[in-house]
């Protein structure tokens, strides 16, 4: 398990997590990570979090156990707004900072 809830990420790389092959792992399952209560940005770099617990991601990367609670904040939104991740759907960011969800 390793918890990183509430530690002020803003963003993460999905190398920053990804295990490594499975010859070289002492266990067979997947550790566990929560990242609950980080103020995320929402962007194009983030998307591989909302999908990693899906099945093709097995062998790459951990469990996030709380998914559901973590929040990013609209990068170009006039409200500072935070909203869950699995429901942000960010069909692109351009230069001249249009978002659109």
């Amino acid at each position: 398990r390793v918890d990183l809830y509430a530690n002020q990420i803003v963003k993460l790389e999905s190398s920053s997590i990804r295990l490594p092959p499975r010859e070289l792992r002492n266990k067979k399952q997947r550790p566990m990570f929560y990242f609950g209560g980080n103020p995320f940005l929402c962007d194009c770099n983030l998307e591989w979090l909302q999908t990693i617990n899906n099945e093709e991601n097995f062998s790459l990367y951990p469990i996030v156990n709380d998914l559901e609670s973590i929040y990013c904040r609209l990068m170009f939104s006039q409200e500072d707004a935070f909203v869950p991740l699995v429901e942000v759907r960010v069909k692109y960011i351009s230069n001249d900072g249009q978002q659109t969800l």
